[in-house]
């Protein structure tokens, strides 16, 4: 019973997003991966943020405003596919120098 418990949670685990941040508070989360969509929080009120996600399938630098709740939102032009590798996103606000990131692992797919 633990054993298919265990493999029925695993693929959900290894799907997972993670986040880091680094001082300040600010968070960011890949809430979506297909299309890709990043969200965040934590940033000073109207604060531009670059944000830069990387996967094998390219790279996408954009520059956004927060709102004045701090939360920034996009959907970068990148092609991602889960099985050829992780999706990294980095956001760092301009003024407040608050960096933070997310990860989106890689997962075991079969073989084509």
């Amino acid at each position: 019973m633990r054993s298919t418990l265990l493999l029925v949670l695993l693929p959900v685990a290894l799907t997972a997003v993670s986040a880091v941040t680094a001082g300040g508070g600010a968070r960011v989360q890949v809430i979506r991966t297909s299309p890709a969509t990043i969200t965040g929080s934590g940033f000073g009120r109207g604060e531009p943020v670059r944000v830069v996600a990387r996967s094998p399938g390219g790279r996408h630098a954009r520059t956004v405003t927060a709102t004045a709740a701090g939360r920034i939102w996009l959907r970068p032009k990148l092609r991602y596919d889960p099985c050829e590798g992780p999706l990294r996103v980095t956001a760092t606000g301009a003024r407040t120098q608050s960096v933070a990131l997310a990860l989106v692992p890689q997962r075991e797919c079969a073989l084509p």
